[in-house]
């Protein structure tokens, strides 16, 4: 174990010492506070203070952060004496019946198999309740409190992350996916923020923070945020999954289900490897006069090749962007290959062609043909991940 510590210490000292790092065995963490929506509509929140106690039992500490449609606190619970977060939903959640269902995804995973490997990496709901006030009833729910983001992590290092940091966050998250998409449960909003280590966080106030290298390996890394989250069997939203990260089948209006994870998993971990997203469907639309869709298809079919016909008739859009040969209406000047791109994260050349061919499963553009979480957990490359 000294051996494994010691080398892993070395190789990230080696290629990253001189940014982030302020000795062989820490990281500096620097926090990015996110922006608040633009459009969020306060109204439609509950206003938390200090030291208010919720459902009787849940005293506000500080808050954590806030998104469209949610605020987190950080809470004390006076009965367990234990620290929880509190995600409190907006009031026009709370009588939602066509929309999201956070807090019954969330009760499914945390009620269904409580052996599955995967079940540890995904964030558990404790508790739920309803909280009425001044702005009307919220939705409540109280999760085991959770500390840095990968995002955080990805950042910190300045550039790409190392290949070793990459297979732990990956074979942890295709857990979580496993587990997600065995309960019917599609996450749909895959991102670095929304992936969470295990341990301390910020504390109040504090925007930097030394991590020690060490916790790399030792923390679990957990799936969060499943406001955006589908049943395979009841499919709620229009549009899913980041900009960027959309896979093929949302991009044609095809058939989509669990695979359309694991594309976006891929596209993730892309970007965590190489240091730069894997797709801009925003490069050049003005100079180029291609839209984000037009921009992004030829960017996939540049780097993956052809959409196969059988893939491309399901897609209710297919007409609007390939012609009648199955080429893109409007194609793209690109052409470049995984490997290339993964090149560019400065990683040891012995180490690329798994890590590519890893990749390359979890992104072939027919979703039928794409890896699932569990097969892609049989991949070499998920075989020889550090733990300490």
């Amino acid at each position: 174990m000294l051996r494994l510590l010691s080398a892993a210490r070395g190789a990230i000292w080696t290629r990253f010492g001189h940014t982030s790092f302020r000795s062989a065995s820490t990281i500096a963490i620097n926090r990015v506070a996110a922006p608040l929506p633009p459009d969020r509509d306060q109204a439609q929140f509950h206003p938390v203070s200090k030291g208010e106690l919720l459902s009787g039992r849940y005293e506000a500490v500080r808050n954590l952060g806030c998104g469209a449609y949610s605020t987190v606190w950080l809470a004390r619970d006076i009965q367990a004496k234990k620290e929880v977060a509190i995600k409190l939903m907006a009031a026009s959640l709370t009588d939602e019946k066509r929309g999201p269902d956070e807090l019954g995804i969330m009760s499914t995973l945390r009620d269904s198999d409580l052996e599955a490997a995967g079940r540890r990496h995904v964030c558990l709901l404790l508790d739920s309740f309803v909280h009425s006030g001044p702005n009307g009833d919220h939705v409540c729910l109280v999760l085991e409190p959770l500390g840095l983001s990968a995002l955080d992590i990805y950042r910190s290092f300045g550039k790409s992350l190392p290949l070793i940091v990459v297979q732990r966050i990956a074979r942890h998250i295709l857990l979580g996916l496993q587990y997600m998409h065995e309960c019917g449960i599609v996450h749909t909003d895959i991102k670095g923020d929304n992936i969470m280590l295990t341990g301390a966080g910020f504390g109040d106030g504090q925007t930097k923070m030394d991590l020690p290298i060490d916790a790399l390996f030792q923390t679990d890394y957990k799936l969060t945020d499943f406001g955006s989250a589908n049943r395979v069997t009841k499919q709620w939203a229009a549009v899913i999954q980041p900009l960027a990260l959309r896979s093929p089948e949302v991009l044609i209006g095809a058939p989509w289900d669990t695979k359309t994870d694991i594309w976006n998993f891929g596209c993730m971990m892309h970007e965590f490897a190489s240091g730069s997203a894997l797709f801009d469907p925003t490069w050049d639309n003005e100079g180029s006069g291609l839209d984000h869709t037009q921009t992004h298809l030829a960017q996939i079919v540049g780097l993956l090749g052809d959409f196969p016909k059988a893939f491309r008739d399901q897609g209710t859009k297919s007409s609007k962007y390939f012609n009648t040969q199955g080429g893109l209406i409007k194609p793209g000047m690109y052409g470049i290959t995984l490997k290339d791109l993964l090149s560019q994260g400065g990683h040891p050349q012995d180490e690329l062609a798994i890590a590519t061919d890893f990749l390359e499963h979890a992104l072939i553009i027919d979703p039928s043909q794409r890896w699932s979480a569990s097969q892609l957990l049989e991949h070499p490359w998920m075989k020889s991940i550090i733990n300490f």
